[in-house]
């Protein structure tokens, strides 16, 4: 076996995830849920020489609210020309504790050859910025109009068109943050949200077309 599949097989083999994810129950128009996960990752080109290169720790916050609901406000007071508007929150905090369990480890290339590197070496600054996040990743504000077939979203939010396994072309709204990347994060995970006003007109019937919208931002 070629060092590059021992080190592939490997790679895969030493990752190891634990997942735990939760849904409190719903407080009226509130919702809260969330996940926990760990992940940790080692590098080898042998069976002799490895070693451990990431243990990501993350925490995962959601937070649903219906602020408006048929145009009211917990059943008592009514907003004029808006059917109904709801707030999201989502939150994500990680810890790496790789730079700390193992900083004078010595980076090696994919064939096991050192390149002079030890996470040590790497500038206090540049390991805080990626051992740490601690981030409110999407906050937005859905708003749908009671006259109009017109609905909004307000905020820091993800823009999707289309969807392929490793390829983009209508996808590229929101820019990558590939620092973050590896090789099981979803495009959802590394995509950058970015303060976007969104808005979305519902023709639904269009001549012998159904459901026809049209989308600008």
């Amino acid at each position: 076996m070629s060092s590059i599949r021992r080190w592939l097989l490997l790679s895969l083999v030493g990752c190891v995830c634990a997942r735990g994810s939760a849904a409190l129950p719903r407080y009226g128009p509130l919702e809260i849920s969330g996940n926990v996960s760990a992940q940790q990752l080692f590098r080898t080109p042998d069976i002799e020489t490895w070693g451990l290169i990431q243990q990501r720790n993350t925490v995962k916050l959601r937070v649903d609210y219906n602020l408006l609901e048929r145009g009211q406000v917990a059943n008592l007071l009514e907003i004029p020309g808006i059917e109904r508007a709801k707030l999201y929150l989502f939150y994500r905090g990680v810890y790496d504790s790789v730079y700390d369990l193992t900083p004078g480890f010595e980076q090696n290339d994919i064939y096991g050859l050192p390149i002079g590197l030890r996470l040590s070496d790497i500038p206090r600054k540049q390991r805080e910025a990626v051992r740490f996040e601690n981030r409110l990743r999407e906050a937005y504000l859905d708003l749908k109009l009671k006259h109009l077939p017109l609905s909004f979203r307000l905020g820091r939010q993800q823009i999707v068109w289309g969807e392929t396994d490793n390829f983009r072309m209508l996808d590229r709204v929101n820019p990558l943050d590939l620092t973050w990347h590896l090789q099981q994060e979803t495009r959802d995970e590394l995509r950058v949200p970015l303060w976007i006003i969104k808005g979305l007109w519902d023709i639904d019937r269009l001549a012998t077309l159904n459901n026809s919208f049209v989308e600008f931002y």
